[in-house]
C-alpha cells in the first residue's frame, strides 16, 4: 500500500465591512462637540453623547465576535476531525510502545543479571572496596554494548583499584586502616596518601617535641644532681674543716708547752692528698726544715 500523506487545502476568506462610512459618521457626530467644555447645564447632553458612543462601540464589538465565530467554524470542524484522527493514531502508538517497553524492561533486567554475574566472577578480594554500584555504568545496559566489553571494563577498574589499595597498604604508618576506610568512600588514592602523610608529619612532630622534652628533663636532672653533688661535697669539706680545726685546737692546747715556738711563727692548716710513700717524703722534708707538724689521717 502506497503511503498517503495528510494534506490540507485552505481557501483564504475575505471579511468586508463599511469601515470608512461608519468612521466618517462617527467623526461627523464628534465634530459637533469636539473641544467643547461641558458645564452643569450641559451635563445631561454629555451623558447622552457617552451613551450613544458606547452603543456604537458595543455594536462593533458584537459584530466582531459574530465574525470571529463564523470565521472559526470551519477551523473548529477541522480541529474536531484532526483530534479524532490523532486519538486513533495515538492509541495504536501507545499499544505498540507499551509492548516494546515491556520487552525492553525484560531485556534490561536480563542484562543487569548478566552484569551482576560478571561482577561476581571478577571482583574477588576487592569486594569491600568496590561494590557494584560504585563502578556501575548505565551504558552497560545498552544492547549495542557486548558483555565481553563490560567484563573488560570491570577488570580495568578493579585492577586499577587493586594497585591503589596495595599502595596504601604498603605505606608504613598506623594511619593505613583509616586511610583504607577513606578510600572505600571516595576511591581516591590521592586523598588517602595525603591523609597518611599528614598523620605521619603530625606524629613525627609530636615525637620530636616529646624527645625535646625528655632531653630538657634529662639535662635538668643532670644539673640538679651536679648541684646536689657540689653542695654535698662542699658540706663535707666544711664539716671536715670544722672537725680539723677543732682537733688542731685540742692538739695546740695539749702541745702548747711542748712545741718550741718562735715569736714570728705561724700556725697553718694544709689538707694533703697523696700516697703513703709521698706522705712519708713530705714528713721527712718537714722534719729536715725543723717544722713541727701533726699528722691526722681522715
Amino acid at each position: 500500500m502506497s503511503e498517503l500523506k495528510f494534506e490540507v487545502v485552505q481557501t483564504a476568506g475575505v471579511i468586508n465591512a463599511n469601515f470608512e462610512e461608519y468612521e466618517q459618521q462617527i467623526k461627523a457626530e464628534v465634530s459637533e462637540y469636539e473641544g467643547a467644555l461641558f458645564t452643569e447645564d450641559s451635563k445631561a447632553f454629555g451623558k447622552k453623547v457617552i451613551a450613544e458612543m458606547r452603543k456604537k462601540r458595543a455594536s462593533v464589538v458584537e459584530a466582531t465576535r459574530q465574525v470571529k465565530t463564523e470565521w472559526l467554524k470551519p477551523y473548529d470542524e477541522f480541529k474536531v476531525q484532526v483530534d479524532g484522527l490523532l486519538q486513533y493514531v495515538d492509541k495504536h502508538i501507545n499499544d505498540i510502545d507499551s509492548q516494546l517497553k515491556e520487552m525492553e524492561a525484560v531485556r534490561v533486567a536480563k542484562r543487569k543479571a548478566d552484569i551482576q554475574a560478571l561482577y561476581d566472577s571478577v571482583i574477588g578480594e576487592m569486594l569491600e572496596y568496590l561494590p557494584l554500584e560504585k563502578i556501575y555504568d548505565s551504558k552497560w545496559e545498552n544492547a549495542s554494548v557486548k558483555l565481553p566489553a563490560v567484563k573488560k571494563a570491570m577488570i580495568e577498574v578493579i585492577g586499577k583499584s587493586y594497585e591503589e589499595v596495595t599502595t596504601i597498604k604498603n605505606m608504613d604508618s598506623e594511619a593505613v586502616p583509616k586511610a583504607l576506610e577513606m578510600y572505600k568512600r571516595d576511591l581516591s588514592l590521592a586523598n588517602a596518601v595525603k591523609y597518611i602523610n599528614n598523620y605521619e608529619s603530625q606524629r613525627l612532630e609530636i615525637l620530636r617535641r616529646e624527645e625535646e622534652k625528655k632531653r630538657d628533663l634529662e639535662i635538668e636532672r643532670i644539673r640538679r644532681e651536679e648541684r646536689d653533688r657540689v653542695a654535698q661535697e662542699q658540706q663535707i669539706r666544711e664539716e671536715t674543716r670544722r672537725e680539723t680545726v677543732d682537733e688542731l685546737k685540742t692538739v695546740d692546747e695539749s702541745l702548747a708547752g711542748v712545741w718550741p715556738v718562735e715569736p714570728e711563727a705561724k700556725r697553718v692548716i694544709y689538707t694533703v692528698l697523696g700516697t703513703e710513700s709521698e706522705l712519708e717524703e713530705l714528713e721527712t722534708a718537714l722534719n729536715s726544715l725543723g717544722l713541727y707538724f701533726e699528722r691526722k689521717d681522715v
